[in-house]
């Protein structure tokens, strides 16, 4: 039995775990208790960033819900 040929990884299930873990663990407790001017900030001005609808400065702007 070859078992680097037979051995099946799920691919969506191993990166849907990585995702979750890294969100839970890391990313998420990072984001919390940030005021909407600490998570708006920007280190340059008109720097990529996500903003709110009709405060977009592109020429094009893409995306739907209440932010851009």
């Amino acid at each position: 039995m070859n078992t680097t040929t037979d051995a099946r990884i799920d691919w969506n299930a191993e990166l849907r775990s990585q995702l979750e873990w890294h969100w839970t663990n890391q990313l998420r407790p990072r984001l919390a208790g940030l005021t909407d001017e600490e998570y708006f900030w920007e280190p340059v001005s008109g720097c990529w960033n996500i903003r709110p609808r009709g405060e977009s400065t592109a020429p094009i702007a893409v995306g739907g819900g209440h932010t851009r």
